[in-house]
């Protein structure tokens, strides 16, 4: 069974008076977490949804109430901390074989993602605004960072022996202050970790970074 794991615990710069931006509304009455959620639905009939979460905690908890498919991870800590912290929780409290992972504020169409046995990262097939960080494109990968001539998606997936070597990983305590790149790098670097690039066309995804792009993401659904 397919886990995901939506990150969303992160105050964005530049919009704390407007709130997470994973409850902004981006069609009708949909909120950029909803919207995430029906098109994850989509991927695979049996799956459960995990949302790590921090920053207005109690009003994501509550859109979702009455859902018993949808869990929360939380991170208190979500101001001193980065997106390791929720992965690390994850890990040490869940047993799972595979896992999507879903940066905060990245919506999607036409079932992008692929999720068998193979670990995958997904980068987009030309540069769109405000995916920032990306590779080389080698098989297997060598290693994420900012300003790399293909765009990462910031969307990956892990097999089990990639969640066990994360769970060797969260041992050390430098985990909660990773980034989910830095982690990534980190199995391709320890643990010579396999991830095979899958390619979405850049008409597929968008990264809302910001209040200016919800009008955007009104065009792109």
């Amino acid at each position: 069974m397919l886990d995901i794991l939506i990150l969303v615990p992160e105050i964005t710069k530049g919009m704390k008076s407007l709130g997470s931006k994973a409850l902004l509304k981006i069609k009708n009455s949909t909120m950029v977490l909803e919207y995430q959620i029906e098109q994850l639905r989509k991927i695979e009939k049996r799956h459960k949804i995990f949302i790590g979460i921090g920053f207005e905690a109690d009003k994501i908890r509550k859109l979702f109430v009455k859902n018993s498919n949808i869990e929360f991870i939380q991170n208190s800590e979500y101001a001193e901390s980065n997106q390791g912290k929720i992965i690390s929780n994850f890990i040490n409290n869940y047993s799972s074989d595979k896992l999507l992972v879903i940066s905060n504020g990245i919506i999607f169409k036409n079932n992008p993602f692929v999720c068998d046995d193979q670990s995958k990262i997904f980068l987009l097939d030309k540069p769109k605004n405000h995916f920032s960080i990306g590779c080389h494109m080698h098989n297997p990968m060598e290693y994420l960072f900012y300003d790399l001539p293909i765009p990462w998606t910031e969307c990956v997936f892990f097999n089990r022996l990639a969640l066990d070597n994360i769970k060797d990983i969260s041992n050390i305590s430098k985990i909660d202050q990773m980034y989910l790149f830095e982690l990534i790098n980190n199995l391709i670097i320890k643990y010579q970790t396999n991830f095979i690039p899958e390619i979405i066309k850049k008409k597929d995804i968008m990264k809302i970074n910001n209040n200016k792009d919800i009008q955007k993401a009104k065009l792109f659904i």
